[in-house]
């Protein structure tokens, strides 16, 4: 119930239902590296890092913490740790928070192709996050792919009207919806130009 609430982007409830966990079961790896990601996602980096190092205690090596870990040193040699971030990936390929953690990483250096690439993996893995979706059309839109990018906001909005807790989870709702409406706007648009030129071109 804890991981369904946290992929929906309901961050309250997952928090809620993980530290039940933790009160029957304190060294519970799982739910430890829930809170840790809902605190890392909330801008909480302390009590994120308390979270990851209580996991990697128990699990040396653990793939989503020693990413979240990794993504907390990214301000540091971002180069070195998008290199650590792939290896990773390389790794757990079937981890999605590792692919987003290198996705984000390889967007801030600029190499948005590539992060596109591992959005898209993050977002198959987990296809129900709202942020996975979000990401990935941002990443869709930067690369100048339209009709995909306006696809993506569309999931990613219909994702968060689902769960109802856009705001908590991060998701800027306000911004995809904006964008959404004007990529939709310019499709909109194009179709009309297209129209218009076919007219012409039989009035000929």
């Amino acid at each position: 119930m804890a991981y369904a609430a946290l992929t929906e982007g309901r961050f309250d409830d997952a928090t809620d239902g993980y530290k039940r966990v933790l009160e029957k079961t304190p060294g519970e790896r799982d739910a430890l590296f829930g809170l840790a990601y809902i605190a890392h996602r909330q801008g909480q980096r302390e009590e994120a890092q308390a979270y990851y190092q209580r996991v990697l205690r128990l699990q040396p090596g653990h793939p989503g913490a020693s990413a979240g870990m990794l993504a907390l040193a990214a301000e540091g040699d971002l180069q070195l740790t998008a290199s650590r971030a792939r290896e990773m990936a390389e790794r757990n390929p079937n981890s999605a928070v590792v692919l987003s953690t290198l996705a984000g990483l390889l967007a801030k250096e600029g190499r948005i192709a590539e992060a596109q690439q591992e959005y898209f993996k993050a977002f198959t893995l987990e296809p129900d996050n709202v942020l996975h979706a979000f990401n990935l059309a941002v990443a869709l839109d930067r690369l100048h792919k339209y009709s995909q990018a306006q696809a993506y906001y569309q999931r990613a909005l219909a994702l968060a009207e689902k769960s109802g807790a856009a705001e908590k989870s991060g998701f800027p709702r306000a911004e995809a919806l904006q964008r959404y409406e004007q990529l939709r706007a310019r499709e909109s648009g194009r179709d009309t130009l297209s129209a218009g030129s076919s007219s012409d071109n039989g009035k000929r």
